[in-house]
């Protein structure tokens, strides 16, 4: 949500433009990566109470800690410190100072959990000294949301009083919410459709398969994932499902005409960010505002507050899965990465879910938010058919090491194997279990378990 946007003052005079940016995004085979996007909650070790941002101990004093000792550079706004890069790398805050880590592009997942180890080694780092922990889980477990505070940017203040009108739970999402997104290449634009399509159809699976909210201020939530809960009612323009994707004629265009059609949050003029309430960026293209016409900048600052379950821009994103340890997160990526470039893998994984209709999708998603795995879509448990997705990847990764060669990512995908054949593995039962027993009375013991990096079977030891 936080990262920044390159500067490209370019007006845009036709929405052919705006194709052609997509179609730019368009790579080889040879050139295609994977990337991943980290989320963790800041949580004092003893009392699991949210981090501020602010202050001595703070989120603040832990980022400015990895840029003075561990060689991030430092990125401010105005006086705040709100940003961390290194070789390719960037650390960022959410709303409520949430940590993101944004990874560089790997070619294998080897080198993509390597990466994401070493992170979480430097943020553990610089935090234990000052009684902080990193927590891998969706959702802020002990603060209530009017507790957080917000970090200071500008970004921010426009979206907390824009979202807020459009769902009760747009400052649950921006404050308290953690997860993982995955970018993804494509060749061109059918072959990004059909990515877009069949991520659009599995992403309430693999959400399920690793939900991980089942707390909310200090008690059971009656949620696996509340996380995906709270999505649903942050605004319904531009979150949940695209039913666009599954249109026979979906394209570009298509994508394109759903995302002209929202309401423009802001652009930013000179270094202030200019709320645009009442413009959707078709009648900002077509009439500007003011002295102010549209820019390809602020078009790809626009696509980052599209918020459907699979994103578009240059590349494919998705973004269905709660935060969970290193191991978990990595397996999400090997399973992602079988089934969109693998080409065999793709296809049969659409013959596994390409029949469902458009309510039983709809109706799958808001299931999986209270049931998890034991879903229910077109008579089969949500844990069987994910069974059949992750041995449909492990032969789409296969199929990419037989084509680009490198490390076997199929390990990687081996937790989840392991949470679907046992209920009680699953990360929100693991959380339940232990509230059940002791952690209802000790708050550390708790933080302790969702703060766990648990290097990926695939990774590198973390690095030094």
């Amino acid at each position: 949500m936080s990262r920044q946007v390159a500067a490209d003052a370019t007006p845009i005079e036709n929405v052919e433009q705006l194709l052609a940016s997509f179609r730019g995004g368009a790579k080889p085979r040879s050139a295609w990566g994977t990337g991943i996007e980290y989320e963790r909650i800041g949580l004092f070790t003893e009392t699991g109470e949210t981090v501020p941002y602010a202050g001595h101990p703070s989120v603040s004093a832990v980022l400015a800690t990895m840029a003075a000792q561990l060689g991030w550079t430092p990125i401010h706004e105005g006086a705040n410190l709100v940003e961390l890069h290194r070789a390719g790398a960037a650390v960022s805050l959410e709303p409520g100072s949430q940590l993101e880590f944004a990874g560089s592009v790997h070619r294998d997942l080897a080198s993509l959990g390597a990466e994401l180890c070493g992170f979480m080694a430097d943020a553990e780092e610089a935090a234990a000294p000052l009684g902080i922990r990193w927590a891998a889980i969706g959702l802020n477990p002990f603060t209530p949301v009017e507790r957080i505070g917000w970090i200071p940017k500008e970004r921010y203040k426009v979206m907390a009083r824009r979202l807020a009108q459009r769902g009760r739970l747009a400052h649950h999402m921006m404050k308290a919410t953690a997860g993982i997104q995955g970018n993804f290449d494509y060749s061109s634009e059918e072959d990004a459709v059909e990515k877009l399509r069949l991520a659009m159809a599995v992403t309430s699976l693999v959400t399920a398969m690793v939900a991980n909210s089942p707390l909310y201020a200090g008690a059971p939530n009656s949620f696996q994932s509340m996380r995906a809960f709270i999505w649903l009612d942050t605004d319904p323009d531009r979150c949940g499902l695209l039913q666009e994707a599954f249109r026979p004629e979906a394209g570009f265009r298509a994508y394109l005409d759903y995302a002209l059609a929202i309401p423009v949050l802001f652009i930013v003029r000179e270094g202030r960010w200019i709320d645009m309430e009442g413009f959707t960026f078709r009648r900002f293209l077509d009439e500007g505002r003011e002295e102010w016409r549209a820019t390809l900048a602020d078009w790809r600052l626009h696509l980052t507050t599209l918020f459907p379950e699979v994103r578009l821009k240059t590349y494919l994103e998705v973004r269905g899965a709660d935060s969970v340890p290193c191991d978990l997160a990595v397996a999400l990526m090997a399973l992602w990465k079988g089934l969109l470039y693998g080409d065999r893998a793709r296809e049969d994984a659409w013959r596994l879910v390409g029949s469902w209709s458009w309510a039983e999708r709809q109706q799958l998603h808001r299931d999986i938010c209270t049931r998890g795995l034991a879903a229910v879509v077109e008579g089969r448990s949500a844990a069987d058919v994910a069974w059949d997705l992750v041995e449909i990847a492990a032969a789409g990764l296969g199929e990419t090491r037989a084509v680009e060669g490198g490390s076997d990512d199929t390990l990687a995908l081996d937790p989840l194997r392991s949470l679907i054949a046992d209920p009680g593995a699953r990360p929100a039962a693991q959380i339940l279990s232990g509230w059940d027993g002791a952690w209802r009375r000790s708050r550390a013991q708790l933080v302790e378990h969702v703060s766990q990096i648990r290097p990926p079977c695939s990774a590198a030891p973390p690095l030094a």
